[in-house]
């Protein structure tokens, strides 16, 4: 058994000289808070391999060789045994012991026979005992000595030379002795070992200037929260391997020269929380190595420009709680920690700073918290929010701030390019401002409801949900969260300023400007408002209600303004200039005055506006009125109040007809009526003369191309079940399956198609099926290739689609040439003389598609005012094809004039046809193919 840990916890716990007795090998003994009194003499005998001995927490009083036969301990804690003193040689026999711990004891002296023995202790812990005297010879034999710690003691003073053995000193612990006033010269002088010094919570005013000398290993020193007020010039002369040194919580309110001056490697430096009122150049000119200075709660006020000039390393910055404005580098833009480009954390909050600094926005790139609350700013725009770093928080928490301008936000975030996925975010807390709501608030509630680019999104985040406005007075103390972009007005400020008798506010979101000139005993328009250039290019909205106003005229005309609405109710008004109204008029209130007329120039002007108010006048009802009373009913809707528009005797003018206005002659309604009665009764036998022989009069009229948006295609083949029939040799099945079907079906406008192996009936014969397909088919589109030539159906069917199109009078048959025909004088006579006499379409044309549609039944159309006359029949130009291939027309011919050339039987079947192809017009997507020499 190596550990015995007994923890009684109930009551005395009574221990012999046997209680261990057969028991051996034991390392590690451990009897804390066991209410033991005392310990046998023979208790520890043999027990030569005991190393930890915890003997805390009880009520010991070690007497002499009770501790005899441990003879290997090295640790030995009897903290909290209400221990008074102790006596001469008690520690004797404990030769190897290292770590003595004598904490919460009430031992009031040290002397050096109390620790006779105790020549390879390297920790004594005399924390929180009653010490008020150390003899100066105490540690003269701890020459191996690393660790001492005296905290919260009484000590009043310590001996000269008192660590003078103890060369391996490496931490003395001295706080919270509030008695500790004054320290002797050279105190850790000469400690080559020396690491950390604390001496935090004690009552020193002055240190010595020597203290440190010659103790070049020390790396931390803690004098905070003393009396301090002032440091000796050369207190670190030796000390340069220092990193942390804490000074903060006295009283120092200057420091004369360069005490840090040979502190090359210091990290952090504590000055909080003294009187300091200035950083003056060369106080922090050694440090270049320093990345975190705190210099709150001081009284500083002024900073020299160059007071962090070698601080390029400095990261962390703590300057609040002070009198800082940094006025006097405003003109420079650019503050003193423009010198630190590494700094990440800058604490300037609770001081009296009012501008934001260029070089916290663009100098330093890598600050991601930059904290300004409580100070003065009373103006932040979005210039102000132009930061570099990545990622900052930027903490402008009760402020003053009544104007936060953000007109340029979305321009400067789109100029700088934020990617939606960046994770670069600006946030800026603005807690505990109230807002001037002003016109420049506009922006701000924008930004609130999300109705700015999501660009802005992406790189700034501000917290403003709990700002109220601070004025004007009507919303003083109002939330902003509750405004609304869309609605929200506010009093106009410009260079054209608002007249002195008005109110204008201007309504943002809709690009208004109200002027309210409302009861202002005027007797004409102010001058203010009849500048071409007010307001500013913002549409305007005019009320001049309860004034003396007696006319508008070109004198004070509103023409050339901006106004929308113009509202002049309840004025004296009693004539309108032609020209005096708004050009851009919307809305007009002109009730409640004196308008006896209106001329029919103005009534037109007002037609079509979108509201118009002329109730509560003396109108006059004569025959000058007969314009106001065409107005009134064809603008009903537009006019507001339109019955309590009344004539001076109270008739609603809208109600009234014209005779009542103004007689008619009888004379006069009697011939005019004779004659609309006779116009009557003959349009009415005509139209009996139609519906008697409606389809002739139809065929009549399209058979001589007369009136075609009267007489369509849709009447003549209402019966025809499909729109086309294709024929076609089934070697170019492929190409009509592929090419044409698909585009022709589920084209603009769709088709419906007769296809051989589609719609065919299966077992009946084809010469039926082949005339049936022609019969019921609008057109029939000949698709002729090589393979078609030789084809016998495919003869057939061409053969009884032109015959249906010769018996009908009307050309029935679109004949698509498919490649390369050959010779054309090898061609079946009848397919020979039909294509020089009739059009086709060639696939490979670039109009190709164009030209069929326009070839295929067309749908009913709206009337054309004119005939269009021949320039229907113009024909398009075909491409040169090949000489010996299926030859082309030469150039684009009228049929008309082909027809009246012919001389040969073909003529004769033209002259048949009674000129007309296609349902009395040529297709203006087709090609007629004519050779001259075959018309003559």
């Amino acid at each position: 058994m190596k550990k015995i840990r007994i923890d009684h916890g109930l009551g005395n716990l009574t221990i012999d000289d046997q209680y261990f007795h057969k028991i051996d090998n034991i390392t590690h003994l451990l009897l804390p808070s066991n209410f033991l009194t005392e310990l046998p003499s023979q208790l520890f005998q043999n027990m030569r391999d005991l190393t930890n001995l915890d003997l805390h927490g009880n009520n010991i009083t070690l007497q002499n060789g009770e501790l005899a036969g441990l003879i290997s301990l090295k640790k030995l804690d009897i903290g909290e045994n209400n221990i008074h003193q102790l006596l001469p040689g008690t520690f004797k026999d404990l030769k190897k012991l290292e770590f003595l711990t004598l904490w919460g004891n009430k031992i009031s002296n040290l002397t050096k026979d109390m620790f006779i023995g105790l020549q390879n202790i390297s920790s004594l812990d005399f924390t929180a005992n009653e010490i008020v005297y150390i003899s100066p010879d105490t540690f003269i034999e701890m020459e191996n000595l690393k660790i001492l710690s005296l905290v919260k003691n009484n000590l009043t003073s310590l001996p000269e030379k008192i660590f003078s053995a103890t060369k391996k000193l490496e931490l003395v612990k001295l706080q919270n002795n509030h008695k500790l006033s004054q320290i002797p010269r050279r105190l850790f002088a000469d400690l080559p070992q020396l690491n950390e010094i604390i001496l935090s919570r004690c009552n020193l005013s002055t240190v010595p200037e020597d203290m440190f000398w010659n103790t070049s290993k020390l790396a931390k020193v803690d004098i905070s929260r003393n009396s301090l007020v002032t440091l000796p010039e050369l207190l670190f002369r030796d000390t340069e391997y220092l990193k942390e040194l804490d000074i903060s919580n006295n009283k120092i309110a200057s420091i004369h020269g360069s005490p840090f001056a040979s502190l090359k490697n210091l990290q952090i430096l504590h000055l909080e929380k003294n009187k300091l009122t200035s950083i003056n150049e060369e106080l922090l000119q050694g440090p270049h190595e320093l990345q975190s200075l705190y210099l709150n709660n001081n009284n500083i006020e002024d900073i020299h420009h160059y007071a962090f000039q070698t601080m390029t390393k400095l990261q962390i910055l703590v300057m609040s709680h002070n009198n800082i404005t940094f006025n006097n580098f405003i003109r420079y833009d650019s503050s003193p920690i423009s010198n630190c480009p590494n700094l990440q954390e800058l604490d300037l909050s609770h001081n009296n700073i009012r501008t934001m600094f260029s070089d916290w926005m663009w100098i330093l790139r890598k600050l991601h918290s930059l904290n300004l609350s409580y100070n003065n700013f009373t103006y932040i725009s979005a210039q102000d929010l132009q930061f570099l770093s990545p990622r900052i928080l930027v903490n402008l928490q009760y402020n003053k701030i009544a104007t936060l301008n953000l007109s340029f936000l979305e321009l400067m975030n789109s100029q700088t390019a934020v990617e939606e996925a960046s994770t670069d975010m600006l946030v800026v807390d603005l807690t505990g401002n109230e807002l001037e709501c002003n016109c420049k608030i506009y922006d701000v509630l924008r930004y609130q409801e999300k109705r700015m680019k999501p660009i802005t999104y992406n790189r700034l985040r501000m917290i403003i949900n709990t700002l109220s406005c601070r004025g004007p007075p009507p919303l003083a103390g109002y939330p902003i969260l509750k405004l609304n972009s869309l609605t929200f007005k506010c009093e106009w400020q410009h260079s054209n300023k608002c007249p002195t008798q008005c109110q204008c506010f201007h309504w943002i979101a809709a690009k208004h400007l109200e002027v309210n000139c409302t009861g202002a005993s005027l007797t004409q328009i102010p001058q203010e408002l009849l500048n071409p250039t007010f307001p500013d290019k913002l549409l305007m909205d005019l009320y001049l209600d309860n004034n003396s106003l007696h006319s508008l005229s070109l004198n004070t005309s509103l023409n050339k303004t901006n106004v929308t609405t113009l509202s002049v109710s309840h004025n004296y008004i009693s004539w309108i200039e032609d020209g005096a109204l708004p050009r851009n008029l919307k809305e007009l209130k002109l009730d409640h005055n004196n308008m006896t007329r209106m001329n029919s120039s103005l009534l037109e002007f007002l037609t079509n506006r979108t509201n118009v108010s002329l109730h509560s006048n003396p109108w006059n009802c004569d025959c000058k009125a007969l314009d106001l009373l065409g107005f009134l009913q064809n603008s009903f809707r537009q006019v507001k109040n339109l019955y309590n528009v009344t004539c001076k005797e109270g008739n609603p003018i809208a109600l009234l007809i014209a005779e009542e206005i103004c007689p008619v002659d009888q004379t006069t309604i009697i011939v005019a009526s004779s004659i609309t009665a006779l116009l009557g009764i003959l349009g009415g036998l005509l139209a009996a003369l139609y519906f008697r022989y409606q389809n002739e009069v139809k065929v009549w009229l399209y058979a001589h191309n007369m009136c075609l948006w009267f007489v369509t295609e849709e009447e003549l083949d209402k019966d025809k079940i499909y729109d086309a029939f294709i024929s076609y040799s089934h070697q170019d099945e492929d190409f009509v399956a592929t090419k044409l079907l698909p585009e022709l079906e589920n084209g603009t406008p769709p088709y419906k198609i007769c296809i051989h192996y589609r719609d065919w009936i299966v077992g009946e014969f084809i010469t039926t099926q082949i005339t049936r397909s022609v019969d019921e088919s609008k057109r029939t589109v000949v698709i002729l290739s090589k393979n078609f030539i030789k084809s016998e159906w495919g003869r057939l069917e061409f053969r009884a689609a032109h015959k249906q199109a010769l018996s009908e009078k009307r050309a029935r048959v679109i004949v698509v040439v498919y490649g390369d025909l050959g010779p054309i004088d090898e061609l079946d006579s009848e397919l020979r003389s039909y294509l020089s006499t009739n059009t086709y379409v060639k696939w490979g044309d670039p109009w190709f598609w164009d030209k069929l549609r326009y070839a295929l039944p067309h749908q009913r159309r709206p009337a054309l005012k004119k005939s269009r006359g021949p320039d229907k029949l113009e024909l398009i130009n075909s491409s040169a094809i090949i000489k010996s291939s299926t030859p082309p027309a030469e150039v684009a011919v009228n049929p008309l004039e082909v027809i009246n050339n012919l001389s040969n039987k073909r003529c004769k079947i033209l002259n048949e046809l009674n000129g007309f192809t296609n349902n009395g017009f040529a297709n203006g997507a087709c090609e007629i193919s004519v050779k001259s020499s075959e018309c003559e």
